[in-house]
């Protein structure tokens, strides 16, 4: 079913006396749907909050998007839709977002095949609360699917515990030269740019300059300026002035 403009939508609403009940059959009554989507507050207390649960099931309509013009056909699908819409924002649309200077870039394999951008119209939404639930419906069938709700088992545990295989893309080896060469990128081999040079015989430290502090200490040991970065030709280097150089307090062992 496929609108061009959008219908109205009718919302009738029930009473109930078991929360937690109602949810799992909730969610074995969708569990048919080729589509759904349910949001689950799980009694977090962070108010105002209109509903604890919503579900919504099946798809009037939707509308899949790569990077390029996605947001806008987004923007477009909505202002058809003046209704509730759910869906999915993937990473490449980063490219829309956040273009690379210099001209694309070599985009990274896609294992999954989603697409970058999809949301849906869904046919019916239910929304849940402590007390009662309301049923939304393009149709006037609120009361057949509120029973259909009710004689539905509640949703269980899986029969079997489920263990994921997971499949790393990089072995180890290839996972740690990758760093490495991150870490040669933002800290080039030169004297004195490594975090290590900052300290030891060769610096003119004889112990670090900074530490970890315990909660409630100042950092009245920092007020002196410790050290300076200066330019020599292209090369920064490190220099300090000794007179400023001096141990930070250390802590009490009593």
């Amino acid at each position: 079913m496929i609108f061009s403009t959008s219908p109205k939508r009718t919302f009738v609403e029930f009473p109930i006396t078991d929360f937690s009940f109602i949810k799992q059959q909730m969610l074995t009554w969708a569990s048919p749907f080729n589509i759904c989507c349910f949001l689950d507050n799980h009694a977090y207390g962070l108010s105002p909050h209109t509903f604890e649960c919503v579900l919504a099931a099946g798809a009037v309509d939707a509308i899949q998007a790569d990077a390029g013009n996605a947001f806008q056909q987004l923007k477009d699908f909505a202002s058809i839709h003046r209704d509730w819409l759910f869906g999915h924002f993937a990473y490449g649309l980063t490219k829309e977002t956040e273009p690379i200077n210099g001209g694309p870039a070599t985009p990274l394999p896609d294992t999954i095949g989603f697409p970058d951008l999809y949301f849906f119209l869904p046919e019916i939404l239910i929304e849940l609360n402590s007390g009662r639930i309301r049923i939304g419906s393009f149709r006037k069938d609120h009361e057949a699917i509120w029973q259909q709700i009710l004689q539905m088992p509640p949703a269980g545990e899986p029969s079997a515990p489920l263990h994921p295989v997971f499949t790393p893309r990089i072995s180890r080896e290839e996972y740690l030269a990758t760093v490495g060469r991150l870490q040669q990128h933002i800290f080039p081999a030169r004297p004195h740019r490594s975090l290590a040079g900052l300290a030891g015989p060769q610096s003119g430290f004889s112990q670090p300059f900074f530490r970890i502090l315990p909660a409630g200490r100042t950092f009245s040991a920092l007020r002196q300026p410790r050290a300076i970065f200066k330019e020599d030709g292209n090369d920064p280097s490190l220099s300090a002035d000794q007179r400023h150089i001096s141990p930070l307090p250390q802590r009490s062992q009593s």
